[in-house]
């Protein structure tokens, strides 16, 4: 709910010139990556305030730093499923040989459905989002061991 009242999440479309990176597949991919990694790195540091804030602080400070960690990680987990309409699948368009160029535009034109139906299917969405969670927590045990050690 933070982000949404914060509009951190709301999508800003920034030009970017391919010619201008030496190598444009490895810069592109790197322009893409920015929006999940930045969901990433903004979970570490929430994490990050859990660790190093006073420790009288309220128990609705550290759940509120953990939510924002915990949504920060699944945010950036979905940008990263191969679908076009996800940074994932803009990706794989870079990515994907050029006799499969046919077969990806088929398949961008309906992204979008096929991501809603990841949501929406009963037992479907069931895998889809235990799997984002068990990376979710993954990744979270990962930040605590660095911080907590």
């Amino acid at each position: 709910v933070f982000l949404l009242v914060a509009n951190i999440r709301r999508p800003v479309i920034v030009p970017v010139n391919e010619e201008n990176f030496k190598n444009p597949i490895l810069g592109e991919c790197a322009t893409i990556l920015a929006d999940p990694l930045g969901s990433i790195f903004y979970s570490f540091l929430c994490l990050a305030c859990i660790r190093f804030l006073p420790i009288d602080l309220p128990a609705l400070v550290w759940q509120f730093f953990d939510a924002g960690a915990t949504i920060g990680i699944q945010l950036g987990v979905l940008d990263l499923i191969p679908l076009p309409p996800q940074a994932g699948g803009r990706i794989m368009q870079l990515l994907i040989p050029e006799e499969q160029e046919d077969f990806l535009e088929a398949y961008s034109t309906y992204g979008m459905f096929i991501f809603l139906g990841l949501l929406i299917i009963p037992g479907v969405n069931d895998v889809m989002f235990g799997v984002i969670r068990n990376i979710t927590t993954g990744i979270k045990m990962m930040f605590f061991k660095l911080l907590f050690r």
